[in-house]
């Protein structure tokens, strides 16, 4: 958007003034603004869509607030929230059982392989680009019955090679 910084530094009414000036076709809108959760959510009800909403940074509170939301818009059960705090994602856990988490990892080193095996009910959304992140990690992780995902995917080979290793739960920029 129009400003710099991080989000948190921002207070509500400055963040719903901001402009997103780059981002897949914003140029093709006019005073394009951030959504509130609430219309970002009512925009997957009207479209059919599952939202897979990513904690950043967050407070007990917080974590309360966005469930209830979720809650509200009948999403409890059909949709995700990713996170690269392990912190946030167990917090969302204690306040719900049903809603699927990911932990969002870049490189599937042997010390987080470690965590993700040891956190059954916690997903594992990988950096689909990374070279660390091998097919034989993937395996492992599969066969130890942890959900996966995959970031960000922008190439149609990349893809391929996941859906081959059999996953089928993708972000992508197209």
């Amino acid at each position: 958007c129009d400003k710099r910084g991080k989000v948190s530094s921002y207070t509500y009414y400055d963040l719903i003034a901001c402009n997103v000036v780059k981002g897949a076709n914003a140029d093709e809108y006019e005073n394009l603004k951030i959504p509130t959760l609430e219309q970002a959510l009512k925009a997957c009800l009207e479209f059919n869509v599952k939202p897979m909403i990513e904690i950043k940074d967050y407070t007990e509170e917080g974590l309360k607030t966005l469930l209830d939301t979720v809650e509200k818009y009948g999403f409890t059960k059909s949709c995700s929230v990713i996170s690269f705090s392990r912190e946030a994602l167990e917090g969302i856990r204690e306040l719900n059982s049903e809603i699927k988490i990911f932990k969002l990892v870049s490189k599937l080193t042997d010390k987080e392989m470690k965590k993700c095996l040891l956190a059954k009910d916690m997903g594992v959304s990988f950096n689909g680009n990374n070279k660390k992140n091998t097919p034989e990690k993937i395996r492992e992780l599969q066969e130890a019955g942890i959900a996966l995902a995959c970031w960000t995917v922008d190439e149609g080979g990349t893809m391929q090679k996941w859906v081959d290793e059999g996953v089928t739960t993708f972000v992508t920029n197209r």
